[in-house]
């Protein structure tokens, strides 16, 4: 049916007290997970890594295939083809934010439904009028746009230092006994176990402590990805409008189906006015 809606994401709308945005405090338990002194005995560190290793790659394949539609849509833009190509980029971020819904399941175990209703027409034209015309479109293209552009790298920069020189120096005892020597960020070279458990100890400490910066940020990143690319009260409000119109016309189309009241042939003498008056008075039902 157009304009249908979801009764459940409905329902937890009316259910929240504190407004559109209550839902964001349900992952207050990743906040609440950085002030324990035990994080990496949590899933948290974890699934924040794998959270910001995903958004790495998803930001990285978004921003190639970004570049190439831009390549090839300016190559034919002599061409009608080309420009219809240069404005599908605007639905763009219907897919990325498809995956990045999926994807929030990582850092957030709260499903986020998705904001766009079903076209009224079947077609690609109706679906492009109906999703042109939504504001969810366009607040998956503004979070796409940061995180082909900013997110990514700026994550990229944080696993590397955080994970890529903590974790060889916790194996430098084994590469010792494996190799007799191993270098350490190119300028420590180890060459004994004293050193070798030294630069263990030491990786494990900055294990821990780069724990805590890079949950800080996955999470408020989950957040701003919840806040985007999940629907609205307004969303919403506007959905019920949609499906309370779309049932006001099935019945009203349904009276006038069944209705078996003839209004009266109107003489080509009479005015407006008698033949509204005559038409009126022929159908008792108002029809």
């Amino acid at each position: 049916m157009p304009g249908h809606t979801s009764g459940v994401g409905l329902a937890r709308w009316r259910a929240c007290p504190h407004g559109p945005y209550c839902r964001l405090t349900r992952s207050r338990a990743a906040w609440q997970a950085l002030t324990r002194w035990n994080l990496l005995a949590t899933w948290w560190p974890w699934r924040s890594v794998a959270y910001l290793l995903t958004s790495v790659l998803v930001g990285a394949v978004t921003l190639v295939v970004v570049l190439v539609c831009l390549a090839v849509g300016a190559v034919l833009t002599l061409v009608v083809v080309g420009i219809l190509f240069m404005v599908a980029l605007g639905f763009g971020g219907i897919p990325v934010a498809a995956l990045e819904r999926r994807r929030l399941r990582i850092i957030d175990s709260e499903p986020v439904e998705s904001p766009h209703r079903e076209p009224d027409r079947p077609g690609l034209r109706a679906w492009a009028r109906t999703r042109f015309g939504e504001q969810a479109t366009w607040r998956e293209l503004a979070y796409t746009g940061p995180l082909v552009t900013v997110l990514w790298p700026t994550e990229l920069v944080a696993l590397i230092y955080g994970i890529a020189g903590p974790v060889p120096a916790v194996y430098a005892p084994i590469a010792v006994q494996e190799n007799g020597e191993v270098r350490l960020l190119k300028f420590w070279l180890i060459s004994g176990y004293p050193e070798a458990f030294l630069a263990a100890l030491l990786g494990v400490v900055l294990l821990v402590l780069f724990s805590y910066p890079l949950t800080a940020l996955a999470v408020p990143h989950g957040l701003v990805a919840r806040a985007l690319l999940g629907p609205r009260q307004s969303d919403e409000a506007r959905r019920v409008v949609e499906l309370t119109r779309s049932r006001s016309r099935l019945v009203s189309a349904f009276e006038a189906a069944t209705c078996g009241c003839r209004p009266a042939s109107p003489t080509r003498a009479s005015g407006p006015r008698s033949r509204s008056a005559r038409r009126t008075r022929a159908c008792p039902c108002w029809c």
